[in-house]
């Protein structure tokens, strides 16, 4: 699979209020090397917290973070203790898929 990774990212969200183990932090090991950017968010596609803080983590699609996020079958897999949760995707900054991996919920983006 060739990816263009000048125009696609995506993104995971790291809450406060979930514990992640050793296979998390290894997770997040291996994708460092894709990392776009970090922010403090409360709120995120489908999700708007209360009281409580995230960290969003944007990174680049390439071939090699694509290998890396295929190690799971469904993105319903990126739960805490084991992963980072609600994996979007972005095309030239635009949002195109959102999850939400506790409630098994996902959709793409409508263009207009």
């Amino acid at each position: 699979m060739l990816i263009n990774s000048n125009d696609v990212m995506f993104s995971f969200i790291w809450r406060d209020d979930l514990d992640f183990n050793k296979a998390a932090q290894q997770f997040e090991t291996d994708l460092l090397p894709f990392l776009i950017r970090e922010e403090r968010v409360s709120e995120w596609p489908g999700t708007e917290l209360d009281g409580e803080g995230a960290t969003m983590k944007y990174y680049e699609l390439t071939t090699e973070s694509y290998q890396i996020l295929s190690k799971v079958s469904s993105p319903f897999e990126f739960l805490s203790p084991f992963y980072p949760e609600d994996v979007a995707m972005y095309k030239d900054s635009k949002l195109v898929y959102a999850s939400c991996s506790h409630e098994k919920i996902e959709w793409f983006a409508s263009e207009e």
